[in-house]
């Protein structure tokens, strides 16, 4: 009994010592405060660790036995996904100063819904954190954790350019020699088949948990004599991030857009839209190696077309004719990681709008039609306001190349644009759900959807796209649809966001 008279004793000692502190007025308020609102910690297949570090200074000769400790709520989402959220109490504060580390983990389940939000925010990431630190030593120090609030690639969308790339190096005039051809009236003559692939590039199409759909269109001609399939036999696409296959597609993973023509006849052009379903099931491994390679990437894009010519017996034509393209980038983030740059070495063609459209910046309207944009070294000439065939003068050896457009007339083109918003108003922040889906179009297809905020953030694309208002103001959202004949038309809806009270 002895040793427990001596412990319970020493503990009424120490009590009445800081009482006697406490009504003395010498026990002081500790400080707290955030070093660092999280760094990436210990990444495994299952998680991957965030560490806050938060530092307290305790003036007082005791520790925080005496009070609660040091407590902790925090979070970090990107776009609008809770990417970590944790909550800490009872962390023992010793006397003088303290460092804490707090730590918690992004379920990699979360991490399929923060690729939804970032392709739909057209690759554009917006990171926020905030919370608050607590420190109790009998007398208690709050601190907020520092806001944050930041947003990073908003000029650059890696991934849809790297695929962009790998469909643009599939440019070249791709063609065999036959007499195997029977049937279409040219007799005996030897035949050339084959397809001329002038620009490709890429876009986002829908995308959800299980799956994401991009959209690659090609402007293709038809070099030789013989109608040929604008639909390809064979395809072959494959992204690679960090080693990690993150998209695979081939053969059935492809088909062939609404309003796309199934031939092309000789000498005619066509922009033809190809849509590629591809699994998420690789997005965490891939954002986890993002993470352990000190948020870098490097990115490998790789695509080939396989043409079959109908009625042209054992003739294969692939674009390119290699063997897949090899298109290669990388990406760098700043996240988590401190002192970094956020940049990107991938680029899509040139030429390629905001909207998908092809244009050159070196056009010629020298053939007399305004609606034209023609690279003169190649021949290339994208006309959206009439069928008829401009004759374009090729700058590199004079010659005069009579392309027909084959463009559906812009007048038997009707573009009626829908735009819709839920909720209309409501305090910041506000989610808002746009929707497209009742617009009409006649006389083409829909390449595009392309939605402006007005609140300085980038374009987003789809026919249904979420969107945060995260200040209160007026804003004139800017619907615009997109043909695949390359007209536009465009309509706003107006979202009324009011401050909190």
């Amino acid at each position: 009994m002895g040793i427990l008279r001596k412990v319970v004793v020493g503990i009424v000692l120490v009590i009445a010592v800081v009482v006697g502190l406490y009504v003395a007025g010498v026990l002081q308020a500790p400080t707290v405060g955030v070093a660092d609102v999280g760094d990436w910690g210990t990444v495994s297949e299952e998680e991957t660790e965030i560490v806050t570090t938060v530092w307290v200074d305790n003036p007082n000769p005791v520790g925080a036995s005496v009070g609660d400790g040091l407590s902790a709520s925090y979070h970090i989402d990107m776009n609008g996904v809770r990417l970590a959220e944790g909550e800490k109490s009872g962390v023992t504060i010793q006397p003088g100063n303290n460092t804490v580390a707090l730590r918690t983990n992004v379920q990699n389940e979360n991490i399929a819904p923060w690729w939804v939000a970032f392709v739909r925010a057209n690759e554009t990431i917006n990171l926020t954190a905030g919370g608050t630190v607590t420190a109790n030593t009998g007398l208690t120090a709050t601190a907020d954790v520092p806001s944050v609030d930041r947003t990073l690639l908003a000029d650059s969308t890696p991934v849809i350019d790297a695929l962009s790339a790998a469909a643009n190096e599939s440019t070249g005039t791709y063609t065999v020699g036959t007499s195997d051809v029977t049937g279409d009236g040219l007799g005996d003559a030897d035949r050339t088949v084959g397809y001329r692939i002038e620009r490709g590039w890429a876009t986002w199409g829908p995308v959800d948990e299980s799956t994401t759909t991009a959209r690659f269109h090609f402007v293709v001609s038809n070099p030789g004599d013989v109608r040929v399939p604008a639909e390809p036999d064979g395809f072959r696409l494959n992204l690679v991030m960090n080693d990690v296959e993150l998209f695979t597609a081939e053969g059935d993973a492809l088909t062939l857009s609404d309003g796309v023509p199934e031939t092309i006849p000789p000498g005619e052009r066509r922009v033809v839209n190809y849509t590629v379903t591809m699994d998420n099931d690789k997005v965490d491994d891939w954002f986890r190696s993002h993470v352990r390679n000190g948020e870098r990437t490097d990115v490998e894009a790789n695509l080939q077309l396989v043409f079959r010519p109908e009625r042209v017996s054992g003739v294969e034509i692939a674009a390119p004719a290699g063997g897949v393209t090899a298109a290669t980038c990388d990406l760098q983030t700043a996240i988590l990681v401190d002192d970094q740059e956020t940049e990107t070495t991938c680029a899509g063609p040139a030429g390629v709008t905001e909207a998908g459209l092809v244009t050159d910046s070196d056009s010629d309207e020298s053939d007399g039609d305004a609606g034209d944009s023609v690279d003169d070294a190649t021949d290339r000439v994208t006309n959206a306001t009439d069928e008829t065939a401009d004759a374009v003068t090729n700058a590199t050896d004079g010659t005069t190349a009579t392309v027909t457009d084959g463009v559906t007339d812009s007048t038997d083109v009707e573009l009626d644009p829908v735009a819709t918003a839920s909720p209309e108003s409501g305090e910041a922040p506000l989610d808002v759900q746009f929707d497209a889906t009742e617009s009409t179009v006649t006389g083409t297809a829909v390449a595009e959807y392309v939605w402006r905020f007005d609140d300085g953030t980038p374009p987003a694309r789809g026919d249904r796209v979420d969107h945060t208002f995260r200040t209160a103001g007026t804003y004139e959202v800017e619907l615009t649809v997109v043909g695949e004949n390359g007209n536009t038309a465009s309509t706003t809806v107006t979202v009324e966001v009011e401050g909190r009270l």
